[in-house]
């Protein structure tokens, strides 16, 4: 289980370090739109040298490997969000920029994947690293889609718009995750 945490925390390192990202004299929805072209590019090499806690990419935070196959699955994922500022609103040096994003409901699927990890786990048979790690695999096949809309904060700090990593960014970029209805 602890695994499974790593994972999921190498992917949002990922998408948070993205929000760090602000050039020159863009304006907040340049900005919002370059992230979301980075998103897409799916290519967070450069990016994660702006995260104090370091993740190598490929790597939990205890120096275990998280496999090829598996960073390629979600990396794919990732790359499938497709977001657009839609309107900007700025207040000195704060700025609101409303997206619609269309793509993967990260949180929704990875809800699913714990979902499925904890039945497993108290199911009473030993889950070795390996089959957990291959659920996370088969959880980012087929993932759910929607289209949703949300703000994405931005302050103004040395002349440059940088995203704020808050709630509204993480839901409208990984989506909402909702618990199913048991009747």
């Amino acid at each position: 289980m602890k695994n499974l945490k790593k994972l999921t925390a190498v992917v949002l390192i990922g998408i948070l370090a993205l929000g760090l990202v602000a050039c020159g004299t863009k304006t907040p929805t340049d900005v919002v739109n370059e992230y979301f072209s980075e998103i897409k590019k799916g290519d967070n090499s450069e990016l994660n040298d702006l995260i104090e806690d370091k993740v190598k990419t490929g790597e939990t935070k205890d120096g275990k490997e998280v496999s090829k196959d598996t960073e390629k699955a979600m990396t794919n994922v990732i790359k499938q969000i497709d977001g657009k500022a839609t309107s900007e609103k700025i207040d000195g040096d704060n700025a609101t920029v409303n997206v619609t994003v269309k793509g993967p409901n990260i949180s929704q699927m990875m809800l699913k994947f714990i979902s499925q990890a904890m039945q497993a786990a108290f199911s009473g048979k030993q889950v070795t690293d390996a089959e957990m790690e291959k659920m996370l695999q088969e959880s980012f096949k087929n993932p759910p889609t929607d289209e949703r809309t949300g703000e994405i904060h931005l302050t103004k700090k040395d002349n440059e718009w940088k995203i704020q990593t808050d709630d509204g960014l993480m839901n409208v970029v990984l989506g909402k995750a909702e618990m199913p209805n048991k009747k």
